[in-house]
C-alpha cells in the first residue's frame, strides 16, 4: 500500500519578466557554524522576538555563534513585516543562511538598511547584494512521505543572479554591496554611494549608506552611524580570520557618514 502523504503545500505561478529591484542577504561564518557541527540549535523560539521594539536592538547581548542563524531568520520576519506597506507586492524567499527579498524599489532599499541594522545591532554578521532584473517565480511546494521529503523553491531571473553576484563579488565587510545595473536604475539615490578607489568591480560599483535615517535628522544619523561604529568594535573583539571585514565595515561606516554630512 502506497504510504500516505501527511502533509502538502504546492504552488505554481509564472510572473512577467519585469524588471525589479532585488536584495541577497547572506551570513558571514556560516560555514564555520555548520563544520562545528552537531551543537543543538533551538528553533523554538519565542514569537515575542519578532514583536520586541527595535530600540532594544543597542543593548542585546553578544550573541554565540551557533544563534546567529535563528537571529537572522528572526531578523528577516520582523523587518519584513515592518516594511511590508513600502514594499508593496513582494516575495521573501529564505532557505539556509540566506534570502532574497524583491518588492518596490524604496521597500527593498529600506529592507536592506534596516536589515543590516538590526543584524550589526544583534552581532549577527551579514553581507548584501542589491541587483536589477528579471524576477520569476515557477513553483514552491512541500511534499512530506514517511520516508521521504521533498521541497522545491523554484525561481530564477537576471535580478536573481545580478544580487547574488553583487553579494559575492563586491569586497569585504558587513556592507550591501550595489550591482552596476542597479546602480544605473536607482540614478542620483541618496541611499547608495560609490565605492572608494581600488574596491570598484565590474559586479560591484556602489554601496547602500545604511547609516541614512532622514526622519531622524542629522543627530539622529549620527548617533546611529555611532552606535553601529561601537558594536562592530565589539564584534571585531574576538574575531580572528574575519578581522578584514570589521575593519573594511568600519572604514565604510565612516564614508557613510561623511557622505550624510556632504548630502545636509
Amino acid at each position: 500500500m502506497r504510504p500516505r502523504i501527511q502533509s502538502t503545500a504546492r504552488v505554481q505561478m509564472q510572473m512577467e519578466h519585469v524588471p525589479q529591484l532585488v536584495l541577497f542577504a547572506d551570513m558571514l561564518g556560516f560555514g564555520t557554524l555548520s563544520e562545528k557541527g552537531d551543537a543543538f540549535i533551538d528553533v523554538t523560539f519565542d514569537v515575542i522576538d519578532l514583536l520586541r521594539p527595535l530600540t532594544d536592538h543597542v543593548t542585546v547581548a553578544k550573541r554565540r555563534r551557533q544563534d546567529w542563524f535563528i537571529g537572522f531568520h528572526s531578523a528577516v520576519t520582523q523587518i519584513t513585516l515592518r516594511e511590508r506597506k513600502r514594499l508593496g507586492n513582494h516575495s521573501v524567499i529564505s532557505f539556509s543562511d540566506s534570502v532574497f527579498i524583491t518588492g518596490a524599489e524604496l521597500g527593498v532599499l529600506k529592507c536592506a538598511s534596516a536589515l543590516m541594522r538590526l543584524c550589526i545591532w544583534k552581532h549577527i554578521p551579514v553581507r548584501m547584494g542589491l541587483g536589477w532584473g528579471s524576477w520569476i517565480e515557477l513553483h514552491f511546494g512541500s511534499s512530506m512521505f514517511p520516508a521521504r521529503r521533498q521541497h522545491a523553491a523554484q525561481f530564477y531571473g537576471s535580478g536573481v543572479t545580478s544580487a547574488y553576484h553583487a553579494e559575492h563579488k563586491g569586497g569585504k565587510g558587513l556592507r550591501i554591496f550595489v550591482h552596476p545595473g542597479a546602480a544605473k536604475q536607482l540614478g542620483a539615490s541618496k541611499h547608495i554611494i560609490p565605492l572608494p578607489p581600488g574596491e570598484e568591480t565590474a559586479l560591484a560599483t556602489h554601496e547602500v549608506n545604511y547609516g541614512r535615517r532622514t526622519h531622524q535628522g542629522r543627530l539622529g544619523e549620527l548617533r546611529t552611524l555611532q552606535n553601529l561604529k561601537d558594536t562592530v568594535k565589539e564584534m571585531s573583539g574576538g574575531a580572528k580570520k574575519e578581522v578584514a571585514h570589521y575593519i573594511a565595515t568600519q572604514s565604510a561606516l565612516n564614508r557613510m557618514e561623511a557622505d550624510i554630512d556632504k548630502r545636509r
